[in-house]
């Protein structure tokens, strides 16, 4: 039986977790931004060296099966609307 993938819809906040590879991010944000209805609205730094990204999808769709589908991601989880993400 197939585990039901659960839809994200609205603003979201991917969490990056250090060391983040600058060319895996660059790569993974270029994936995202072909998923249609997303749109990402910012991307920072955070206080552990890390990064923030806030993105927001205009349609339900399954991101965390994204994120973990990527080739640039080595884990991915969520807690409500916040992502956490190692990348390879």
């Amino acid at each position: 039986m197939q585990k039901r993938q659960k839809l994200y819809k609205g603003e979201v906040y991917l969490l990056f977790q250090p060391p983040v590879d600058a060319k895996n991010l660059d790569s993974l944000k270029n994936r995202l931004l072909r998923l249609k209805g997303l749109t990402i609205l910012l991307t920072g730094g955070t206080a552990d060296g890390g990064i923030q990204m806030v993105v927001s999808t205009s349609k339900p769709i399954p991101l965390l099966t994204h994120l973990k589908e990527a080739p640039e991601v080595e884990k991915a989880q969520s807690k409500d609307a916040t992502f956490y993400i190692l990348l390879k």
